[in-house]
């Protein structure tokens, strides 16, 4: 693993990565779901979909957080998920990871995320 100091570069993290550093969706060891994500934004849309198995059996390994780390050398997106508590509910962790996934995809294009329910200003 390298070590990078500073800000991380979003240009690097959000690169298409090549074949051998995408993250391969398995709903359990040699049952690949048929489901790869070569950068950030494939892996947001693809947690949206995949079965839950595959969420919970990645979930458990922690690959999504050493994938992450690793590969996309975005360490505050790996301490995001690792932060995430393991829930009863698969879809609720599903819910979980897309959104932290997707709010730092949102971070790193320098959109704002949307915001819910925002109050309109004082007057």
């Amino acid at each position: 693993m390298q070590h990078r100091t500073g800000k991380p570069n979003a240009a690097n993290i959000l690169r298409k990565l090549p074949e051998n550093e995408a993250f391969y969706f398995f709903e359990e060891i040699d049952r690949y779901t048929g489901k790869s994500a070569s950068s950030l934004a494939e892996f947001c849309e693809i947690t949206k979909a995949v079965d839950n198995k595959s969420i919970i059996f990645h979930f458990d390994r922690q690959d999504f957080v050493r994938w992450a780390e690793e590969t996309l050398h975005d360490s505050k997106l790996a301490k995001r998920i690792n932060n995430i508590k393991k829930t009863k509910s698969e879809e609720k962790l599903r819910t979980q990871i897309y959104k932290v996934s997707k709010k730092r995809l949102e971070e790193l294009n320098n959109r704002p995320p949307k915001k819910r329910h925002a109050k309109p200003p004082k007057r």
